[in-house]
Order: C-alpha cells, then structure tokens, then sequence
C-alpha cells in the first residue's frame, strides 16, 4: 500500500508542477513579445526620428 501512496503522491506533485512549467514557459513568452515590440519601436523611432 506503501508504494501506491507514494505513487499517488508523484502523480499529484507531477500534475501540479506540469501546469506551473507551462505558465512559465508563457509568461517568458509574453515577457520575449514585449521585449521585441519595444525594440521594433525603438528601432522605428531611431530610424526615422519619430514614433510609427
């Protein structure tokens, strides 16, 4: 019964740390997005000295 219990428990901490790596993994992306937007502006801005 000892190893089931244990099982069940990797299972849960596997199930609980899966979606939290996923919404890592997102918000690096969102963080990746608004860093390359801010530097297309920049980019546009120092270009043609104004802002598109």
């Amino acid at each position: 019964m000892a190893g089931t219990q244990q099982s069940e428990a990797r299972g849960t901490r596997n199930g609980v740390t899966a979606p939290e790596q996923a919404f890592t993994g997102i918000r690096r992306s969102r963080q990746d997005v608004g860093n390359m937007k801010s530097d297309l502006a920049s980019g546009l801005i120092h270009r043609t000295g104004r802002p598109r």
